[in-house]
């Protein structure tokens, strides 16, 4: 039986490097955040057993946000197409694997079972126009599990990249990487159902995307997210993925459909240490949740922090990025 590894929890049982003494500072650094969080009303009881840190480390570049804001139209091509039996008669359909080069309107009208994408590109969907808003109507595009596939790919042929794309209602399986969104600024992924892929969303080189009320289920990664900036993790819903239910270049850390701000660290008081952890200009709670997932994610092998990283994160100045870091934020 292959074994499910979802939450810190079940990484701990699986990891190689924890040490008892990890494990003690674990269990007391928990305590200790999450009293501290349910003291600031960050998080509430109701919402405890939800308490989930996601993700391994590369570097320290992404920026992940709260959806604070409502997904915007795509310019100049009107609101949102799953909206209204109207937007749906307006758009292009679409019931085959094929690209989409053209600025509007697409939705899918039907099921694309067992495929490897056109005769050109292992891509079955690929829009490589910006200003596109593509529905998947409710169905399903499934695929044959071939490595380098990718069931809808969001990108331009040449560096200049894409504006104002949004994915939605749509189902993705049995792809190397169910959605691929790359080069991309102002993105929207949303009411998706990633399962049974390699990744099921992913996004890669983009700025402020939009990843909303989307389910990943039973894949390696659920949603990786790389080299990006402002992205917005939010109301996703990540369960039984084998590796792990979001890989982002810096851990990010849900709470309860909350997500911290996580962005480029910074040195406040000039010492060489990161003591604002997230990015945000401010040092509180938030910091010594985002470093408690950090170094969890580093300590159990699930990343590779980079050792210039490592040692500005190292705040007792121990030599070793451990959770005697977390405990000196506090």
């Amino acid at each position: 039986m292959r074994a499910r590894r979802t939450g810190i929890k079940d990484r701990l049982t699986y990891g190689s490097n924890v040490t008892g003494e990890d494990r003690s500072w674990l269990s007391i650094g928990f305590v200790v955040l999450l009293s501290i969080a349910l003291a600031a009303g960050i998080v509430s009881i109701v919402g405890i057993p939800g308490f989930v840190a996601y993700g391994g480390v590369a570097d320290l570049g992404t920026g992940v946000g709260t959806d604070e804001a409502s997904e915007p139209d795509a310019a100049g091509i009107g609101g949102d197409l799953g909206a209204s039996s109207a937007g749906q008669a307006n758009a292009t359909p679409i019931d085959g694997c094929e690209t989409i080069a053209e600025p509007g309107r697409y939705v899918l009208t039907r099921n694309i079972t067992n495929n490897l994408g056109t005769r050109t590109s292992q891509n079955c969907v690929w829009v490589n126009s910006s200003d596109v808003v593509l529905d998947g109507g409710g169905h399903r595009i499934d695929g044959i599990g071939v490595s380098d596939s990718t069931g809808v790919y969001i990108g331009s042929p040449t560096e200049a990249g894409l504006e104002n794309v949004t994915v939605r209602n749509l189902t993705v399986s049995d792809w190397h990487k169910g959605i691929w969104h790359r080069g991309v600024a102002e993105g929207t992924i949303r009411e998706v159902n990633a399962t049974n892929n390699a990744i099921g969303i992913g996004v890669e080189n983009a700025t402020s995307t939009r990843v909303v009320d989307n389910e990943a289920r039973r894949n390696l990664i659920g949603v990786r997210v790389t080299r990006s900036t402002l992205t917005v993790l939010s109301d996703n819903e990540l369960d039984d993925n084998y590796g792990t239910g979001v890989y982002d270049e810096l851990t990010a850390i849900d709470l309860f459909d909350r997500e911290v701000t996580v962005g480029p660290p910074l040195d406040p008081d000039g010492d060489g240490r990161y003591e604002d952890v997230t990015g945000d200009r401010e040092t509180d709670v938030y910091d010594s949740i985002s470093l408690f997932g950090i170094v969890t994610a580093d300590r159990t092998g699930l990343g590779d922090l980079e050792a210039g990283h490592r040692e500005r994160l190292d705040l007792d100045r121990d030599g070793d990025l451990d959770y005697g870091d977390v405990w000196t934020l506090l």
